[in-house]
């Protein structure tokens, strides 16, 4: 049964990019140094600004990604892993991952990774290849999204710069049709604002 349980739990594994193109005996030397921990709805796994430490593999439950000012930014399912990138990079975490549901999840701790890496050479050179690739995703989806949020911009700015235009084409059409001053007339225009 556990073998099974392993056999399973070693093809799950392979499926994470971060895992990428280990072998069912590299699989095995990885898992070795993940030790697996239920949490309960409600329980935060890290918190903003601790060390990154550990990272984690989600393999059953939900987890949320919360920001400083408690805006929930991601919502995550199995199977993934969380904290895998400030486990290399070193950085404090830039957010809260709590569980949203009752969760089983796998922690690799920093120390017992580095050994794992420093003692098995090709896992390391995998497993970094994958972080590069990983990292050049991101990149890109970020890229991507900045260039959407550009044309979203710009296309707000121009519909601005024309909202305006009207209201000045308006006012003074106003202006010419009632004979009214200039200064009379936005005060108008103020006033019904308000009372909108």
């Amino acid at each position: 049964m556990a073998k099974d349980r392993g056999k399973i739990l070693n093809q799950i594994i392979r499926k994470i990019p971060l895992f990428s193109g280990l072998s069912p005996s590299q699989i095995d030397i990885l898992l070795k140094v993940c030790h697996a921990q239920p949490h309960a709805a409600g329980d935060v796994v890290c918190a903003i600004g601790t060390t990154a430490d550990e990272m984690y593999i989600l393999l059953s439950g939900e987890l949320a990604v919360v920001t400083e000012d408690g805006t929930r930014v991601a919502t995550l399912s199995p199977v993934t892993t969380v904290g895998e990138l400030g486990l290399v990079t070193q950085q404090n975490r830039r957010a809260t991952v709590e569980t949203l549901s009752a969760s089983n999840l796998l922690i690799i701790r920093k120390m017992s990774f580095e050994v794992m890496l420093q003692s098995n050479l090709e896992i390391q050179a995998r497993i970094l290849r994958n972080i590069v690739d990983i990292v050049a995703h991101k990149i890109t989806d970020d890229n991507i999204r900045t260039s959407e949020h550009v044309k979203v911009t710009d296309r707000l700015e121009r519909q601005v710069r024309e909202l305006e235009h009207r209201v000045t084409v308006s006012t003074v059409m106003l202006v010419e049709e009632t004979g009214a001053e200039l200064a009379q007339v936005r005060l108008g225009i103020d006033k019904r604002m308000l009372e909108q």
